[in-house]
């Protein structure tokens, strides 16, 4: 997928807090890998029992016999073949480790309802639809509740800090898919600002992006604005203002950069859960994500899809977290060993 602006402008963000917060990178490595390598063989392993329920939950309910069976009239030949074609014939546990060893390398057998198209190339055409939304919600939710948390901690108890509460408050509250249905309410059918079906434009992307990044913007802020509060009463701080260091200094120097340690590993799964929970704003604003596609499986009883499309966003959710647990030593020195 090609990089666009609010790409480039997130991985810029996160690099740039990588290099301000730790400019070594040999150091960087020296405390992210050991943490990182001891966690991986627990993430394989949940994804692998995530796979292994699906199959067979997917097998209990049904799956895909029942749904040829609902096709239409076919005769006991034509059946068989298509059991046969795909793999339906074979004993479960056959069944399992074909569809196993296809999840290995990231794949599925052949979609029957998808023209014989693999999970593979299903993602390739729908993920980076999945991706460009995604993206713009997380650059709103970071680039503005970073700095209103920091905002209202800074006016504790005033009104900017009344008013951050309060917007964190309706984020943490009304579902995106409130927020959706009223976006197109207003911005389509009342001020004829976006075309639903213009999904590619930036205005529907954006305002798709806002309705996604709510709750995890309400979240980012409520847990920067604690964060800096403590901050804000620890000794270094005291000492920094009895030196005579400059208010600005003593908040964006030495507050937030000790603050920042908990926001940043939450990003990790924030970024993942956007990837994953965009199915209802895809739905609404109909854009053709990987989610959109996950519905239509479902309904289809289309196997390979459903097993593709759980493991895959099960591997994002995994690999987010296992970055931010790594992440903690990294970020937070009083974490490290010796």
């Amino acid at each position: 997928m090609p990089l666009d602006i609010s790409t480039m402008v997130l991985l810029v963000v996160v690099a740039g807090l990588l290099i301000w917060g730790h400019r070594s990178v040999a150091l960087f490595l020296k405390l992210f890998l050991p943490n990182f390598l001891k966690r991986l063989p627990m993430a394989l392993f949940t994804m692998w029992v995530v796979a292994t329920t699906v199959f067979f939950l997917a097998k209990a309910a049904g799956g895909e016999e029942d749904a040829l069976l609902k096709e239409g009239r076919m005769d006991a030949r034509t059946y068989a073949n298509l059991r046969e074609q795909f793999g339906l014939d074979e004993p479960l546990y056959k069944q399992y480790f074909m569809q196993m060893s296809k999840l290995v390398v990231l794949d599925t057998i052949p979609s029957r309802h998808q023209n014989q198209r693999t999970f593979r190339e299903i993602a390739a055409e729908h993920a980076p639809n999945t991706a460009r939304l995604a993206w713009r919600a997380l650059m709103i939710a970071v680039l503005l509740g970073i700095p209103m948390g920091v905002f209202t901690a800074v006016y504790h108890h005033r009104w900017p800090d009344q008013l951050g509460r309060l917007l964190a408050l309706l984020g943490m509250s009304v579902p995106n898919f409130i927020l959706a249905s009223l976006a197109i309410y207003f911005f389509s059918r009342k001020m004829q600002w976006i075309q639903p079906s213009h999904w590619q434009s930036d205005k529907n992307l954006w305002l798709a992006g806002v309705c996604l990044s709510a709750f995890s913007f309400a979240a980012i802020l409520r847990l920067t604005r604690v964060s800096m509060l403590e901050a804000l009463r620890e000794d270094f701080v005291r000492t920094a203002r009895a030196k005579g260091v400059s208010e600005w200094k003593v908040v964006f120097r030495h507050a937030l950069r000790n603050s920042l340690s908990s926001v940043v590993t939450y990003v990790m799964p924030v970024a993942a859960g956007m990837l994953v929970g965009s199915l209802v704003v895809e739905t609404i604003f109909n854009i053709p994500g990987l989610g959109d596609m996950f519905v239509v499986s479902v309904q289809n009883r289309d196997m390979p899809l459903i097993l593709g499309i759980t493991v895959f966003y099960c591997g994002i959710l995994v690999s987010a977290n296992l970055i931010a647990d790594s992440l903690y030593p990294v970020l937070n020195p009083r974490l490290r060993k010796g």
